[in-house]
């Protein structure tokens, strides 16, 4: 029941807990009695009272702008949360986005020529993604790397991409996390139809 749950947890490890209230439910991780982090996940329905307890913890949860709930789990990686068991095991998608960059240079367009990304992934595919502006998707390639050492990634824009600001997304949807060293853009700025 509930009540023996609650009394369960460590008190010497309660700042550790984490709590949640998803879909009219309570959802509390917490460290339970003999472990160091959070183990275990307690959810409480608000309109039965019926409790489900997970044998695994996060250490903190998130619920995105689509209202799906993710938790983050000790070993460093990212679940989705309320969903299929079978998400506890299967990699979730993951990414890293640049803010709008108008590079010093706000109200100027200019043309987007190549980007250099220094970045270790060992095997797992990512994708690159350019937006221009106001969220315009305006070009995208997927690539594979060939080494978990630091791996420069240089490409050449094949479409040409003129707007005032740019951001790079970066995304893969597999187990592996990996790391941002630099990233480097090259562009011309553009001035009524001409180079300047």
């Amino acid at each position: 029941n509930f009540k023996s749950k609650i009394d369960g947890i460590d008190e010497d490890y309660i700042q550790n807990a984490c709590a949640v209230f998803y879909n009219k439910r309570y959802w509390l991780s917490y460290t339970s009695s003999g472990q160091t982090s959070n183990d275990k996940i307690l959810v409480v329905d608000s309109i039965t009272g019926a409790c489900t307890e997970y044998d695994y913890g996060v250490n903190a949860f998130y619920l995105d702008l689509e209202n799906n709930l993710y938790g983050a789990g000790n070993s460093g990686f990212v679940y989705q949360l309320d969903t299929t068991n079978q998400d506890v095991t299967t990699d979730i998608s993951s990414y890293w986005q640049s803010k709008y960059l108008d590079f010093g240079l706000p109200g100027v367009t200019k043309k987007l020529k190549e980007f250099t990304v220094y970045m270790s992934l060992a095997t797992e595919s990512m994708t690159f993604t350019f937006y221009t502006d106001q969220g315009r998707q305006d070009w995208e390639k997927t690539v594979t790397p060939t080494s978990a050492a630091i791996t420069e990634y240089r490409n050449s824009i094949s479409k040409e991409m003129v707007g005032k600001r740019f951001r790079l997304k970066m995304a893969h949807d597999g187990g592996e996390r990996f790391k941002i060293y630099q990233v480097i853009f090259k562009y011309e700025v553009i001035s009524r139809g001409g180079v300047v």
